[in-house]
C-alpha cells in the first residue's frame, strides 16, 4: 500500500461543476494505492475505486477490502475524501455536512483518470465500490449526466457496487453509461429504504444498466462492520429523497428546497435525517454472501485478472438477478 495525492476540486452542489470559480477551488485527492504481487505484477489489470462511507477508510475495512483485491490481482484504490479538506473530526454530521456528495464524486472520477494513466490499469475495465456515503457516490456515477458532467473526454466507470447505500438521488434523466450496477442491502437496515432503492434500480434499468439487487434475510446495516458489538449512530438518512433535474439542480420534494449551497444544502439534510438511532450490526454470513456476491460481478463485469491471463479475453456483462432469499 502506499500513499497517492492527485487533482480533484470541491464543489458543494452539482451546480457548482459548471462554474469555473468552483472548478479553480482545488482540492488535493488522497488515495491508497494497492497493487498485486506474483505472475499478475506485469500485466494489464482491471482496478476498482474504493469510497469509504462518513467515518473514513479504516485498516479493518475499506483498506482489508483492497488488500484482498490486490490479493486476487487487482489494483485497488481506496480514497479518503474528507482529511485533505480538512475534515479530521470523527463525527459523522460534520463530516456529511462539509464534504458533500458532489465533492465524493469529484474524488472518484479524478481517482478514476489517475488510474486510468497507471501503466498497469486497463482504464476501459475500472470499477467504482461504495460503501454507505460512498455506495450513494458509486451508484450517482453509473449516470451519463454526471459522467458527462466531471469527465469531457467519455472516461467512465465499467461497473458501480453499493454496500447498504443511502438511497441515491432520482434523476429526471435516467439515461445511463450502461455500465452493470450491484446494489447490497439488508432486509432490516433502517438506514437505507429498500423500497427506494428497487425504486432506483429500475431508474437504471430503463436508462440502459443491467442492475442487480441482493437484499440478504435479517441482516442490520453494515454487516461487514469491523467492530464485532451492535451500535446505534443516531445519523440515518432513508428520509433523503432527493431529484436530480436535467440541468443539475438538486431539489428535496417533500420540502421544495433546492440544494443551492452550504446553507441550503445543511438545512435540507438536518430535515431528513432521522430522530431514532438505528442499528449497526456484524453478520458473518451477510460477509460471506456479500463477498461471493461481489467477487462474482467484479469477475462478470471488469473479469477475474487470474482468469484474463488463462483465456486472454474480456468479460462479459452480468444480467440483472433479484434479491437473495
Amino acid at each position: 500500500m502506499r500513499p497517492v495525492t492527485f487533482p480533484s476540486f470541491s464543489p458543494c452542489v452539482l451546480t457548482d461543476v459548471l462554474r469555473p470559480r468552483a472548478r479553480r477551488r482545488e482540492a488535493e485527492g488522497l488515495g491508497y494505492l494497492f497493487e498485486p504481487f506474483g505472475p499478475s505484477a506485469t500485466r494489464v489489470l482491471p482496478a476498482v475505486v474504493l469510497l469509504p462511507d462518513l467515518d473514513g477508510p479504516k485498516p479493518g475495512h475499506e483498506f482489508a477490502y483492497a488488500e484482498q483485491l490486490a490479493r486476487r490481482g487487482y489494483v485497488a484504490m481506496v480514497l479518503d475524501p474528507f482529511v485533505r479538506r480538512g475534515c479530521r473530526t470523527p463525527d459523522a454530521a460534520r463530516r456529511l455536512a462539509r464534504v458533500s456528495e458532489a465533492a465524493v464524486l469529484a474524488d472518484a472520477f479524478a481517482a478514476l483518470r489517475q488510474l486510468a494513466g497507471h501503466p498497469r490499469v486497463d482504464p476501459a475495465r475500472v470499477a467504482a465500490l461504495g460503501f454507505g456515503y460512498g455506495g450513494t457516490a458509486a451508484v450517482m456515477a453509473a449516470y451519463r449526466q454526471l459522467r458527462d458532467l466531471y469527465v469531457l473526454d467519455g472516461l467512465q466507470f465499467a461497473a458501480h457496487v453499493s454496500y447498504y447505500g443511502c438511497p441515491a438521488p432520482r434523476f429526471d434523466r435516467s439515461e445511463t453509461t450502461g455500465a452493470p450496477v450491484l446494489l447490497l442491502l439488508g432486509e432490516v437496515d433502517e438506514a437505507v429504504s429498500i423500497r427506494r432503492s428497487r425504486d432506483i434500480a429500475a431508474d437504471l434499468r430503463r436508462g440502459g444498466s443491467p442492475v442487480n439487487v441482493r437484499v440478504y434475510p435479517e441482516t442490520a446495516h453494515a454487516w461487514d462492520a469491523e467492530e464485532g458489538e451492535a451500535l446505534r449512530p443516531d445519523l440515518g438518512l432513508a428520509q433523503l429523497r432527493l431529484r436530480v433535474t436535467e440541468d443539475h439542480r438538486m431539489i428535496a420534494p417533500w420540502s421544495g428546497i433546492e440544494l443551492r449551497g452550504p446553507l441550503s444544502r445543511r438545512v435540507a439534510l438536518w430535515m431528513a435525517q432521522a430522530r431514532a438511532p438505528y442499528l449497526v450490526q456484524k453478520n458473518a454470513q451477510a460477509k460471506a454472501w456479500s463477498d461471493d456476491d461481489l467477487a462474482q460481478f467484479l469477475a462478470q463485469t471488469i473479469g477475474e485478472p487470474a482468469a484474463l491471463i488463462r483465456a486472454g479475453t474480456a468479460p462479459t456483462n452480468i444480467g440483472s438477478r433479484t434479491s437473495r432469499g
